[in-house]
């Protein structure tokens, strides 16, 4: 179980820095200027939901083309 939390927090610990909260929020109040709180919200979800599907297809396609060429963590 130990394990499972430190996995965790090392991929936590990751993504992070590529995510970069700070810049990303800046970001996205630039380019929202003209929408409304509703309309900003709703794309901000959509921009999650599709950078998580990136990051899962990513993950997968990584695993099975590491896999393809013998490659072992």
């Amino acid at each position: 179980m130990l394990e499972l939390f430190v996995a965790v927090g090392i991929g936590l610990a990751m993504i992070l820095p590529l995510a970069n909260p700070l810049t990303t929020v800046a970001l996205l109040m630039g380019l929202s200027r003209g929408m409304t709180e509703a309309e900003r919200d709703r794309q901000a979800l959509k921009a999650s939901i599709y950078s998580f599907a990136i990051m899962v297809v990513a993950f997968y396609v990584g695993q099975l083309v590491m896999n393809l060429f013998g490659v072992s963590i």
